[in-house]
């Protein structure tokens, strides 16, 4: 399980990858 700060440095390393996370899992739960 990931802490706060290294959740933080994650989201900031790859802001793009975790958009398009994002986006498929909006896409799977509609």
């Amino acid at each position: 399980m990931l802490t706060g700060t290294q959740h933080k440095m994650a989201k900031i390393q790859s802001p793009m990858q975790g958009s398009i996370i994002t986006k498929l899992n909006n896409k799977g739960f509609q």
